[in-house]
C-alpha cells in the first residue's frame, strides 16, 4: 500500500497526505492551515473528495515522494521523533511552500488516528538553518517572559538529520482561524510585551549585526535611500526585540487567544519600528512591491513626522531591516525613495 497520496498542481507538489484509515486522512487535511481563500477552497475540496471516495481523481498514490524526500530518510526520522514523544507510529502531512525559494518543507506530525503531535520545519539550505536557529531562540526567549496577551508555540525538538536542520513546534489547534487583514488587527498590546526593552546604538555600531550586513548587500549604496541612511550617522539607533515579519499571515485566533507564529526573522537588536512598519507594508504589499511614486507618498504621509529627525531615522532603519530580510515590499519602497521628498505626515507612527 502507498504511504502517501500526493497532490500536485502544474507539475509542482503541493502536499502529501498519509495513506491509511479515513480518520487519518481526514485528520491530516484538517491540519492544513489555509491563509488565503484559494487555499481554504483547496482544503474543502480535498475533504469532500476524501469523504466521497473520489480522491483517486485528485491525489496520486506514491511510495517515492518528490524532492527533497528522494534523499531524506523521512520514515526513519518520523520514527525517531515519534519515539521521543512516546508514539510508536508517527505519520505526517507534508506541505511544500508556495515559494520554492524558501528552501524548506513543512510537516504536520500525526498519530494514526489523525490527532496532532507537532509541526515540523525541515531546512534545505544553510540560510534556512540559521533562520530555524533564530526562531528556536526567539520562541524560548518569548516564552520566558510569560506573555499574557498572546501565545507562541513551544519548541518540542530541534536538531540535525543528514546535514539538514529541523525544528518541531507545538501544533496550532485545528480550531485556530486567521485574523482579519486590516489595521485593527495590529497586536499593539502584544508588541508592548515582547518589545518592552529598548537600547540605543550609534549607526556605526550596527555593522556588528547580521541584519545590517544583509541590508548593505541588498541595497545600492549610491541610491537616495542608502545615502540618506548614511547621512544620519549622528542619530542614535533605537533597538529592541522584533518579530521581523509581523503581519496577519503570521497570526491566528484560537478560543479568544492570539497565536503569533513564524519568528524566523526575530532579532533582539532591531530597529524599534520594524514590526509596525512590517504590518503596514503587508496590508498593501502589492502597492509597495511595484515601487511606484504614489506608494512612497502614501508611506511618507503615514510614517514620516514633520521636522522629527529621530522619527525619520527610526523609519529608515526599520526599512533597512526589512530589506535585509528580503521583504519585496520594503525593497520596492526603497527603490522608489526620492532624492528629496516631503517629510510631512498625515498620520504619525
Amino acid at each position: 500500500m502507498s504511504r502517501y497520496k500526493v497532490l500536485s498542481i502544474r507539475g509542482r507538489p503541493v502536499l502529501a497526505i498519509p495513506s491509511g484509515a479515513k480518520r487519518l486522512e481526514l485528520g491530516a487535511v484538517t491540519r492544513y492551515q489555509p491563509q488565503t481563500l484559494k487555499k481554504a477552497l483547496l482544503q474543502q475540496c480535498l475533504l469532500w473528495t476524501l469523504r466521497c471516495g473520489l480522491d483517486r481523481w485528485t491525489l496520486a498514490p506514491s511510495e517515492c515522494l518528490p524532492k527533497p524526500f528522494d534523499s531524506f530518510p523521512l520514515e526513519e526520522w518520523l520514527a525517531d521523533v515519534g519515539r521521543s514523544f512516546g508514539y510508536s507510529d508517527t505519520r505526517a502531512l507534508i506541505v511544500w511552500p508556495t515559494q520554492p525559494e524558501r528552501q524548506r518543507v513543512y510537516l504536520h506530525l500525526l498519530r494514526p488516528d489523525g490527532a496532532a503531535i507537532g509541526f515540523a520545519k525541515i531546512s534545505l539550505d544553510s540560510d534556512t538553518d540559521e533562520r530555524l536557529v533564530a526562531e528556536a531562540a526567539a520562541l524560548e526567549a518569548i516564552r520566558a517572559i510569560r506573555p499574557s496577551t498572546f501565545h507562541v508555540p513551544a519548541v518540542l525538538a530541534a536538531g540535525w538529520v543528514r546535514s539538514r536542520r529541523f525544528l518541531v513546534l507545538e501544533p496550532v489547534p485545528a480550531s485556530a482561524r486567521p485574523v482579519r487583514a486590516n489595521e485593527r488587527s495590529f497586536p499593539r498590546k502584544c508588541l508592548a510585551e515582547y518589545a518592552s526593552g529598548r537600547r540605543t546604538a550609534a549607526l556605526g555600531a550596527l555593522a556588528q549585526f547580521a541584519w545590517w550586513r544583509h541590508y548593505r548587500a541588498s541595497v545600492d549604496p549610491d541610491s537616495p535611500f542608502a545615502r540618506e541612511v548614511e547621512a544620519m550617522a549622528d542619530r542614535p539607533a533605537v533597538l529592541t526585540r522584533v518579530h521581523g515579519d509581523l503581519g496577519p499571515a503570521n497570526m491566528l485566533q484560537c478560543r479568544g487567544r492570539l497565536w503569533i507564529l513564524d519568528w524566523e526573522e526575530s532579532n533582539e537588536w532591531a530597529p524599534r519600528l520594524t514590526d509596525p512598519i512590517s504590518f503596514d507594508l503587508g496590508l498593501r504589499s502589492r502597492l509597495y512591491r511595484e515601487g511606484a511614486a504614489r506608494a512612497w507618498e502614501r508611506f511618507a504621509r503615514r510614517w514620516l513626522r514633520p521636522d522629527d529627525c529621530q522619527n525619520r531615522c527610526d523609519v529608515l532603519l526599520a526599512l533597512a531591516f526589512l530589506c535585509g530580510a528580503g521583504r519585496e515590499d520594503a525593497i520596492g519602497l526603497v527603490r522608489a525613495w526620492p532624492s528629496r521628498g516631503p517629510v510631512t505626515a498625515r498620520r504619525a507612527a
